[in-house]
């Protein structure tokens, strides 16, 4: 073999060689998290999930910055979590050997979670006996107040005392206003 062959077949060897290593460098996903009006999320959890279910993860930091490195080249499945907001998963996230994959996370706060328990059991009634912030007069009460229309609504009123609305109480006879 001549100097020129060795020397090609040298070169050629070593351009695959860096080739194969090129295409099983690791490569990375990074960037930040952040909320739907694009305050950082500091603490949120970021895992990537392998094709073959081998996970990284990474905890963002106080920027909300995250980094998640030494990963195989692939589709990678992000999720993200923190306290008080819903989960993120994007599922198509593609990491090239040798490069860092920018993702941006945005969470969503997650909805609060209420219970309400209706009693059916208690049944609601008209009856004017029955309603807790009215004052019912019978009839010695009723002879008791004066007879001039505008002295019983003062003095009814004054009964009463401090009422909601520029009017106050409400007055009501039989059920009725006026």
């Amino acid at each position: 073999m001549t100097f020129i062959q060795r020397a090609l077949i040298l070169s050629t060897f070593a351009i695959l060689s860096a080739t194969a290593a090129f295409g099983q460098a690791a490569g990375g996903i990074g960037g930040s998290v952040t909320d739907s009006l694009g305050a950082i999320v500091p603490g949120a959890t970021v895992t990537a999930v392998a094709a073959d279910g081998t996970q990284k993860q990474a905890v963002a930091g106080k920027n909300g910055e995250y980094s998640i490195s030494g990963l195989k080249a692939g589709v990678y499945t992000v999720r993200s979590i923190a306290p008080k907001f819903a989960l993120y998963e994007n599922t198509a996230v593609d990491v090239t050997g040798g490069q860092k994959t920018d993702l941006i996370i945005v969470l969503t706060v997650s909805g609060l979670q209420e219970n309400v328990d209706v009693k059916t059991s208690e049944q609601l009634s008209t009856d004017p006996n029955t309603n807790a912030s009215a004052t019912v007069l019978k009839d010695k009460d009723i002879d008791a107040l004066p007879d001039d229309p505008d002295q019983l609504t003062a003095a009814l009123q004054a009964m009463a005392g401090a009422g909601a609305g520029p009017d106050g109480g409400q007055i009501l006879i039989d059920g009725f206003s006026g």
